[in-house]
């Protein structure tokens, strides 16, 4: 799991903690929405205090905060900077399943001992593989703005297909073994 995914995680969670621990305590009567102060016992100033929030149950602070740390989490989530990328594409000519892979090639600094590089990766050119048994394989280069189109794909058969004859089909006499439920296992006929 990624440092990103678990605080998106960890922020839905808080907040989800502090909605449910404010309803308990609720219910258990240690806070009370009907007892209200006579002074905002809650205000937040937002926008350089242009816009102010204020509430005289502070009990209605422990689900706005839960909300507002689940809310913050799912705005988090959405705005991910991981690029989308849609490959599309027509295969023809097929007889087998087809495996398609889009990868990218980043080289790393190696000598004859030892492996020491940083990888800052980019997607300005992403390869596509598409393999099928008995076919040869499709390799190309795309350039990677954000949608890769194959067009129409046929591979090209690099193995013959081998039909199956009937008539060199042997029929071979066997009997299963029975099996004996009374704990005697299995017996041959």
């Amino acid at each position: 799991m990624s440092p990103l995914t678990a605080s998106i995680l960890g922020g839905i969670v808080c907040g989800i903690a502090m909605v449910v621990g404010g309803i308990l305590l609720l219910y258990k009567g240690a806070i009370e929405l009907e007892s209200a102060s006579k002074d905002p016992a809650l205000t937040v100033d937002l926008f350089k205090k242009q816009f102010s929030l204020s509430t005289r149950v502070p009990a209605l602070g422990l689900f706005v905060i839960g909300l507002l740390f689940v809310g913050a989490s799912m705005w988090v989530a959405m705005k991910t900077d991981v690029p989308r990328i849609s490959v599309t594409g027509e295969l023809t000519g097929l007889d087998e399943p087809a495996q398609v892979t889009a990868y990218k090639e980043w080289p790393v600094a190696s000598s004859q001992s030892e492996v020491n590089d940083v990888l800052r990766p980019s997607f300005d050119v992403l390869w596509v593989r598409i393999t099928a048994p008995g076919y040869s394989e499709f390799d190309k280069s795309f350039d990677g703005g954000g949608a890769i189109k194959l067009g129409t794909v046929k591979l090209e058969r690099a193995v013959p297909k081998i039909e199956p004859k009937p008539e060199n089909i042997a029929q071979v006499n066997f009997s299963a073994p029975k099996f004996d439920p009374g704990g005697g296992g299995f017996s041959t006929p």
